[in-house]
């Protein structure tokens, strides 16, 4: 799906690639529905885990931030297209799924700001909520205008290293 897109992709071509009959993979999962649903929540568990992974050595949470948007190139690069697609021709799986792992993500970064603020690196009275809010805002708004900070020949790593050290630096 990530490969060659979501829609192009049939049953009959994932069964012949996995070298298994198709009705193998209708004994597991009842229609393509079903295994859209599984592959975005196992790139979630996924994310999750290499998020885990790389910021279990981090010192301080502004070493945590700067590990976690190191990458975000690179995993946009691997995911956007499927999401896209997820978006456009399964809006349902995406409202359903993405929405989840939005808030998840809401709840990891109020967590990560509040570590901050008991590591003494993030100002103590912050408004976790509109805190939260804007950093996300700005993170999606890159994403979403992706094309014209490619025009402006400014990488995304580089986009997203300036809305961290920008927004962490008046947070702490």
């Amino acid at each position: 799906f990530m490969s060659y897109g979501v829609k192009s992709v049939t049953m009959d071509e994932i069964a012949v690639n996995l070298g298994m009959s198709k009705r193998t993979i209708y004994e597991n999962f009842a229609n393509k529905k079903e295994l859209l649903i599984a592959c975005v929540d196992y790139m979630h568990e996924t994310q999750e885990r290499e998020e885990q992974a790389m910021t279990q050595s981090a010192e301080t949470i502004l070493d945590e931030f700067f590990e976690l948007f190191y990458k975000v190139d690179e995993r946009y690069e691997r995911q956007g297209k499927f999401t896209y697609e997820i978006t456009k021709y399964y809006p349902e799986i995406f409202e359903n799924r993405y929405k989840q792992f939005h808030e998840r993500a809401i709840d990891k970064l109020k967590d990560r700001m509040r570590r901050g603020m008991e590591q003494g690196v993030i100002l103590p009275n912050l408004n976790l909520d509109f805190s939260t809010y804007m950093i996300l805002e700005m993170l999606y708004n890159v994403f979403s205008r992706r094309r014209r900070i490619v025009q402006m020949q400014i990488p995304l790593t580089e986009a997203f290293r300036y809305i961290i050290i920008y927004l962490l630096r008046g947070f702490s």
